[in-house]
């Protein structure tokens, strides 16, 4: 949406690293209290037409112009939180020293290796599991959604490890604050438990 982008929205990707500083920069200026960064593309999220499943994922940007914004963001005394649905796009933000690594447990149909889980416990990143459990899992496949696929394996074994290993674990919402409502064509079973809406069924689902 235009009005969360403030000029450091897709046309990022495009801008030689100078310009990303200096966008990244203006836009910490106005006062914000993190800065998310989409290491891994957003593509399979995004094509309507369905063309690109999860069996692909693009970095969006280069090692350089990655370490721009975590400098600038450094500079501006604020968090950085790295968008991520690869293993290589998990370990370039665990190298780049991100404070929360969001929904780490998904790296599309690829199980995240045990260098990979040792190197996040050793750092001082935090893991966002974004976890589906059984029954919403099931409710995704009853009515034929593709985010079912995001609730079985590898990502339920990548919780685990890393839970096993004792990373440092947030539980995570990409609930964002979308301008239109997204829940509105949910069905009867997906709407009963659903885990991204603060609200009462929020604490619903943290007992469930």
């Amino acid at each position: 949406d235009a009005m969360f982008e403030a000029g450091v929205g897709h046309q990022l990707s495009l801008l030689p690293r100078n310009e990303v500083r200096a966008r990244v920069r203006d836009y910490l200026s106005r006062g914000v209290d993190m800065l998310k960064i989409a290491v891994s593309d957003h593509i399979v999220f995004t094509l309507v037409d369905r063309s690109v499943g999860f069996d692909r994922s693009y970095q969006a940007f280069s090692r350089p112009a990655l370490e721009v914004m975590v400098e600038e963001a450094r500079a501006a005394g604020v968090p950085v939180l790295t968008h991520t649905v690869s293993v290589e796009a998990l370990d370039t933000s665990v190298d780049l020293g991100a404070d929360v690594l969001i929904h780490a447990n998904y790296t599309l149909g690829q199980q995240i290796p045990n260098y990979l889980i040792d190197k996040i416990v050793a750092s001082d990143s935090w893991a966002g599991l974004q976890t589906v459990h059984d029954q919403h899992r099931q409710g995704l496949e009853d009515v034929g959604s593709r985010a079912a696929a995001l609730a079985g394996e590898p990502y339920a074994t990548n919780e685990r490890n890393l839970i096993s290993a004792n990373a440092k674990i947030l539980l995570n919402t990409d609930a964002g604050c979308p301008s239109r409502d997204h829940l509105a064509d949910l069905s009867p079973v997906e709407r009963e438990d659903r885990p991204w809406t603060i609200g009462n069924d929020h604490f619903h689902w943290t007992q469930s």
